[in-house]
């Protein structure tokens, strides 16, 4: 049975995933309620693995995922900065 191996595109756009989702992981640490901090790791984890499991191999349709990942990243950055100061 062969093995079926990623491009190297594709390994790039895994990367760029796996460190955009780091940096939600990041920003969750300035959040100070642990209850809130819990269900926002929930709703993160969920948001990619719903993303993951479209199967979508279409490199397009992941690089539009990332961006809207990336916005809403910055949209929770901005909240959870307003929420701390």
């Amino acid at each position: 049975m062969a093995e079926k191996f990623m491009t190297f595109k594709q390994f790039l756009l895994r990367r760029e995933t796996l460190q955009l989702y780091r940096q939600f992981l990041k920003v969750l640490l300035k959040v100070e309620d642990k209850q809130y901090r819990g269900q926002l790791r929930v709703w993160i984890r969920t948001e990619f693995e719903v993303a993951g499991s479209q199967g979508d191999h279409d490199e397009e349709a992941v690089r539009m995922r990332l961006t809207h990942a990336r916005l809403a990243l910055k949209e929770l950055k901005t909240s959870v900065y307003l929420a701390t100061s």
